[in-house]
């Protein structure tokens, strides 16, 4: 007999995978609760040790995916911090100064 809830979760996993590849971090978040009510509903039943292994690969893949995502999403951050920082520069003395750029400036094309 087929486990429902394990393929439920394995539906969901599948949909949180895709989510991931395409960025869309709102579906993730969206399923989260309906995940974890499936695995515990998953706690209270006995299954094999091959659908056990099948359902930790692809929790674990769709971690790694998640790790990821949560990389590029800080890297951004970062870059975007750092265009908000004054760049600076040091004169022959070694005085340190901030250069005062205008968006306007760095923003246009050639």
């Amino acid at each position: 007999m087929v486990n429902s809830t394990l393929t439920a979760l394995l539906d969901l996993l599948a949909r949180e995978r895709a989510a991931l590849i395409e960025g869309d971090v709102r579906q993730v978040s969206a399923d989260a609760a309906l995940k974890h009510r499936l695995l515990d509903q998953l706690l209270l039943q006995s299954i094999s040790k091959d659908d056990l292994a099948r359902l930790q690969r692809t929790s674990q893949h769709n971690g790694r995916l998640l790790a990821a995502a949560l990389s590029g999403i800080r890297s951004v951050a970062k870059r975007l911090q750092a265009q908000d920082a004054p760049a600076t520069t040091y004169d022959t003395l070694g005085r340190r100064n901030s250069l005062v750029v205008s968006s306007s400036a760095t923003n246009t094309r050639a």
